[in-house]
């Protein structure tokens, strides 16, 4: 018997985010990190944070950024809670000597020794998080941190998230075509990172490419339009 169509907000839960990620690892779809790497290392290394010591990627997804890093000779290591992805970054960079291995996370908190890391990237995974999840993850990334340490966010600039909905034919749930649940700005990412105690040292809009002559042009050309910048980086330090 069909389902009956019922347009209706789709409420997202651990498992659907699960089970959505995990059938999104074994698709073609370009992770944003596999498009803009070399931009995200280029705009950590301009906000000042040293890409020394040892780096974790969290929210690793299939590896994209974790290759760039460890092509460039940067010690990493990734989690993230879709065992697919975890697989796969593995296979893809195993015997690469700047890896250190991905892991499955199983929950919040993680496994993952305390203050280990130097430098944390968390890519374009925050506007994902549910409710429950958000001030833990972050807590958790605070915790892994060396004191002195850094943690380098990115996601979308205060993104419309209704322009992305798309709705399901068969049953009419209506969700985000990316999943994701929560948008931000500016000062709503850094008075978060704040409340979880980490030190602004800076957040800023920008257009991140691959292409560091692309990424000026199409900056300098949407601040003269004053147009919005697609891209959100925050770079905190823990105390």
């Amino acid at each position: 018997m069909a389902l009956e169509f019922k347009k209706h907000d789709l409420e997202w839960t651990r498992e659907l985010s699960s089970r959505f990620w995990n059938c999104q690892s074994r698709s073609d779809t370009d992770y944003f990190s596999q498009q803009v790497g070399l931009g995200i290392v280029r705009a950590a290394s301009r906000a000042g944070v040293p890409l020394r010591g040892k780096v974790l990627d969290y929210g690793c997804g299939r590896g994209y950024f974790l290759s760039i890093l460890a092509n460039e000779r940067i010690t990493c290591e990734g989690a993230d809670f879709s065992p697919d992805s975890v697989n796969e970054t593995n296979a893809r960079l195993n015997g690469n000597p700047y890896f250190g291995g991905a892991a499955q996370i199983l929950g919040i908190p993680t496994h993952l020794a305390s203050g280990q890391y130097d430098v944390i990237f968390c890519i374009e995974t925050i506007e994902h998080l549910l409710d429950d999840e958000l001030a833990p993850a972050f807590r958790e990334l605070h915790r892994l941190l060396k004191s002195g340490g850094y943690v380098v966010v990115t996601t979308p600039n205060e993104e419309r998230l209704n322009k992305s909905k798309v709705v399901c034919p068969e049953c009419g749930a209506m969700f985000h075509r990316m999943q994701h649940v929560r948008a931000w700005t500016v000062p709503s990412i850094t008075e978060f990172h704040r409340s979880i105690g980490f030190e602004a040292v800076s957040c800023f809009a920008t257009y991140l490419d691959r292409s560091r002559f692309w990424s000026f042009v199409v900056t300098l050309g949407k601040r003269l339009r004053g147009d919005s910048l697609p891209h959100l980086v925050y770079v905190g330090k823990k105390q």
